[in-house]
């Protein structure tokens, strides 16, 4: 009996234990089914999104393929399609002319009447005066008397006239200052010796025998003064003796890479000079 009750414990056991993992199979179940709703769902959106990518490479491609039209700039046209507006404002009653609304009665006309008001006595007029009744001035200032030439009145006095004097009658001018003796050639004083005028030499048209002086000795140029060239200095001159070019022959014979390295080295100022001027000048003087 013992070993009968053990069993049937243990078959307890075992179903407790069974029905614990049934029910974390059915849990497990239920969650590997949510997960897979989802996947679909997945599945179904992106194959909506794929079929719209491929709908807009399909349009993309055949924009592609049609010639393409110059976009117009501006503002956008308007679409053909006119909206219809809304209802507004009422519209007005198109009455015929004899259905007119009458005016009020406004204000009252003035009354027109043929008879004119009379104006009013207003200021006096002016009594009309003829020429004969017109008044007399004032005696005013008295007029000046019309005198002739006969009874003007005569001038005063006034200044008395210079007396008439003629040439004959002129005061005779003071003596004044004394007159200078009026001297002749022969009585002029003679003037001292003075300077001893230069000896004036009587001018021949032969040439003048005095020899100058020695002067300081004209330097001794060895070869030819290549100073006489345009263009070149005593600078060039000292650096072509320095490379053994002395007459104007050696340096039309000197080629132009030669010339150009000593201008090279005379300076900056000379980079730029023609060597083939120097040969054509060297060239004429030889």
């Amino acid at each position: 009996m013992a070993s009968k009750d053990k069993a049937f414990k243990k078959l307890t056991k075992d179903l407790s234990d069974l029905k614990k993992s049934f029910k974390a199979l059915e849990k497990s179940a239920k969650k590997t089914e949510k997960r897979l709703a989802k996947a679909e769902s997945q599945v179904t959106d992106l194959n909506q999104k794929i079929e719209t990518l491929e709908t807009q490479n399909a349009k993309a491609a055949e924009a592609l393929a049609a010639p393409s039209k110059p976009k117009r700039r501006g503002r956008p046209r308007k679409s053909t399609a006119t909206a219809k507006r809304g209802p507004g404002r009422p519209r007005k009653s198109t009455a015929s002319s004899t259905a007119t609304v009458k005016r009020g009665p406004g204000r009252p006309k003035k009354a027109t009447t043929d008879a004119t008001p009379k104006r009013g006595p207003g200021r006096p007029k002016k009594a009309a005066t003829t020429a004969s009744a017109a008044p007399k001035r004032g005696p005013g200032r008295p007029k000046k008397a019309a005198t002739t030439a006969s009874t003007a009145p005569k001038r005063g006095p006034g200044r008395p006239k210079k007396a008439a004097t003629t040439a004959s009658a002129a005061p005779k001018r003071g003596p004044g200052r004394p007159k200078k003796a009026a001297t002749t050639a022969s009585a002029a004083p003679k003037r001292g010796p003075g300077r001893p005028k230069k000896a004036v030499a009587a001018k021949s048209t032969k040439p003048s025998t005095a020899k100058r002086g020695r002067g300081r000795p004209a330097k001794q140029v060895d070869g030819d003064l290549l100073t006489k060239i345009p263009g070149l200095g005593a600078k060039l001159d000292t650096l072509f003796r320095a490379k053994g070019v002395k007459t104007y022959k050696g340096l039309a014979n000197m080629s132009q890479s030669a010339i150009k390295g000593v201008l090279q080295e005379a300076g900056p100022r000379f980079r730029n000079a023609d060597p083939a001027k120097f040969q054509a000048e060297a060239k004429k003087l030889a």
